[in-house]
């Protein structure tokens, strides 16, 4: 298992650009361009960038190293850190799914909705209320200016609807059109630019991170951005930061647990299970807990562990202790399948198994370990 860097990590990122710094990660000059890949795992970018042994001409005006992602392993979880500069601990918004008290309801946190319908959008309920300030956006906006480039189908939903005012925002719809538009921002001299690419994620989620789709996306984006954005950097004076969220791992559908509503586990929770498939939380009644964790032993077998999360907490897991506000969304123990493994509620009304091939959320090193690409 991998724990999370603090130090060396997207977080830390995050917190070099809040205190405008200059920093071990982020460069000495003023004006910047960060781009997130989601999806975008460390050993996935080796094979692209450095595959047959020696770096390709994308990588050549770029310097990687190795740092990781914070835990849960999820988009939301690492977002949520890297807008507001802040701990998983601190923020809460640790899992696509998670109970939000002030909703009645376990909430998908990347679309704002109730968890087993994202079309039912918690239309009365203010997400600020979910989602944390976002200090890092905030402290870039304040000094000389931001703009954030992301997908049309993903801008303005979800977290992205409290991290950025509309003005701050310019949709694309393929990463050529994005590197495009980045490229026009530089020239225009906005001095912060962010950039979000989702679709290196889904390849990976629907044909596995173990085959060729995704490095061919991969690849397709860097060359985009060698063609598009390269010749305006190089030139300037920005500093180009490339990182990603999460990585992730193959899961086999016969290596995948699913747990229904009717299960005996349910008897023995105060609420259903939340989290991702590969780090699931779940909230055990008072005076239950052997009763559980017998269940676990006999069911998830040498599948999965479980933490209690207390536990997890204390050896600073999710980079601190939660606030008692927020400790509700930790559980009383955490279920965290082993590598190629997954664990699966299917909520009332959902459309049952878990597809995916590729998952992510866990502790292990594809998982926790991303890159960081610099021009310098």
């Amino acid at each position: 298992m991998r724990m999370p860097d603090f130090g060396n990590s997207n977080l830390e990122v995050a917190r070099e650009l809040l205190r405008a710094d200059s920093g071990k990660l982020i460069g000495r000059r003023r004006n910047k361009v960060v781009m997130i890949i989601d999806g975008m795992g460390r050993d996935l970018a080796s094979r692209v960038l450095y595959g047959n042994g020696s770096a390709s001409g994308y990588a050549k005006w770029l310097n990687m190293r190795p740092i990781t992602t914070v835990f849960p392993s999820t988009t939301i979880n690492a977002l949520s850190s890297f807008y507001s500069g802040e701990a998983p601990a601190s923020h809460g918004v640790i899992a696509t799914k998670i109970p939000f008290k002030e909703a009645g309801m376990i909430v998908n946190t990347l679309a704002f909705s109730a968890g087993i319908d994202t079309n039912m959008r918690l239309r009365y309920v203010d997400p600020r209320g979910l989602y944390a300030r976002p200090r890092t956006i905030e402290a870039l906006s304040r000094r000389g200016g931001f703009t954030s480039l992301m997908h049309e189908a993903i801008l303005g939903t979800g977290l992205s609807s409290t991290a950025f005012v509309k003005e701050e925002m310019v949709p694309f719809v393929s990463f050529d059109d994005m590197f495009l538009a980045a490229a026009r921002l530089v020239k225009k001299r906005v001095r912060h630019i962010f950039v979000y690419y989702d679709l290196v994620d889904h390849e990976q989620h629907v044909y596995s991170p173990a085959v060729e789709e995704p490095r061919a996306a991969l690849h397709s984006i860097f060359a985009s951005m060698h063609r598009l954005l390269r010749p305006v950097l190089e030139d300037s004076d920005y500093d180009f930061i490339i990182t990603a969220d999460h990585g992730q791992v193959s899961i086999e559908h016969r290596n995948t647990t699913q747990i229904h509503p009717d299960d005996e586990l349910m008897g023995l929770l105060s609420n259903a299970p939340w989290g991702e498939r590969r780090a699931l939380f779940m909230s055990v009644e008072d005076g239950k807990e052997a009763r559980f964790e017998d269940y676990a032993g006999r069911v998830f077998g040498k599948r999965a562990i479980v933490v209690r999360s207390d536990e997890a907490i204390r050896s600073g897991l999710f980079g601190g202790r939660p606030p008692d506000a927020l400790r509700y969304r930790f559980g009383t123990h955490m279920v965290l399948p082993r590598n190629g493994y997954a664990i699966h509620y299917n909520y009332p009304g959902s459309l049952g198994a878990h597809g995916n091939l590729g998952g992510h959320g866990g502790l292990s090193n594809d998982e926790m370990e991303v890159p960081l690409l610099t021009n310098f």
